[in-house]
């Protein structure tokens, strides 16, 4: 039977039964527990007719292979990409793309699952009720620092010759960061990068797709950031929805945190980490800025301090006096 005479018999089509997501679970070591936790979470509480689920297995121990093959084996998991060496997590994360057939892709690292029976739903509803200018959603966080994130000097350098790179003036406190010249009247450039924290993330597919992502010089450190800066170079837009029915990040960092597999030299010197009376000023008390739709509940990320919520979004003069920085 074609698919038009499935129509005619009032019988879905393959097209209209595909799943609209892929939950992508990166798993890592000897943690059979982390592994258990996220790939039940997510049998538990998701129709298994409604996702897709590919799982990449970094240096597992025998235990967590055996598991994870048990269940590719029963067809719980649709593919199970294994690597007997360490591969880390930017050169897996693009194997296992590459299986994905779906409009979605849900990213799990192995210490976030799934909390509550409705995530699936509260996710795709906010990814379906939202612009097709809006590409990727959960909760915003926000680094101030390049040692936030990243062990690299030159992040503007590495930024400018990104091939997702579209003119846009990176994040710098120089002026003319991010096209400012006298950002919150402190006469620098605007030095924030704005990112979807990396432990869980929704994106559209078109979009990984267009940026190539991950970018192939990245190992892992940092990957989120870089990702955020990706969309905001296309002009697309991050939907901060918060975390809802996801524990995320719940263990510490666990193996080579993965430098960039590239250098540069430095760009400019950051500006000064005191503030205007000369007390340090803690980057970790941040507020959510004028490009942030929806406040979420703080916590911390894996590449830097998150934005703090639920209860404002204040105006930039607020934050600037909130966090008061010199910025030459």
């Amino acid at each position: 039977m074609t698919a038009t005479d499935q129509v005619h018999a009032g019988l879905p089509t393959v097209e209209s039964t595909k799943p609209k997501v892929t939950l992508c679970i990166l798993t890592y070591g000897g943690h059979l527990e982390l592994a258990r936790q996220a790939v039940e979470s997510i049998r538990k509480n998701c129709p298994r007719s409604e996702y897709h689920l590919i799982v990449g297995a970094n240096a597992v121990c025998n235990e967590t292979l055996s598991y994870l093959e048990s269940l590719h084996a029963a067809g719980d998991l649709d593919h199970l990409i294994h690597s007997v060496e360490n591969i880390n997590k930017c050169p897996m994360m693009r194997r296992m793309f590459e299986r994905v057939e779906t409009e979605f892709i849900w990213w799990f690292d192995d210490d976030s699952y799934l909390t509550a029976p409705d995530t699936l739903s509260q996710w795709l509803g906010a990814a379906g009720a939202a612009p097709a200018s809006t590409v990727m959603w959960g909760e915003l966080n926000r680094c101030r620092w390049r040692s936030d994130f990243t062990d690299m000097e030159d992040v503007e350098g590495f930024v400018r010759s990104a091939p997702w790179y579209r003119g846009l003036p990176p994040p710098s406190w120089r002026p003319g960061g991010k096209g400012e010249f006298n950002f919150q009247n402190r006469n620098c450039g605007d030095g924030r990068w704005d990112f979807i924290v990396g432990g869980c993330w929704l994106i559209r597919t078109s979009a990984i797709r267009a940026l190539d992502w991950p970018d192939r010089r990245l190992i892992k450190l940092g990957d989120d950031v870089f990702l955020g800066e990706a969309i905001r170079q296309q002009g697309w837009e991050l939907g901060n929805i918060g975390r809802p029915g996801v524990a995320i990040n719940t263990e510490k960092r666990r193996g080579d945190p993965g430098s960039c597999a590239t250098s540069h030299e430095p760009a400019d010197r950051e500006p000064s980490r005191l503030a205007a009376d000369g007390t340090k000023d803690d980057p970790g008390n941040l507020r959510t800025g004028p490009s942030i739709r929806t406040a979420a509940t703080g916590d911390r990320s894996r590449s830097g301090t998150a934005v703090q919520g639920p209860e404002a979004r204040p105006k930039l003069e607020a934050e600037a006096s909130h966090s008061s920085r010199q910025c030459s």
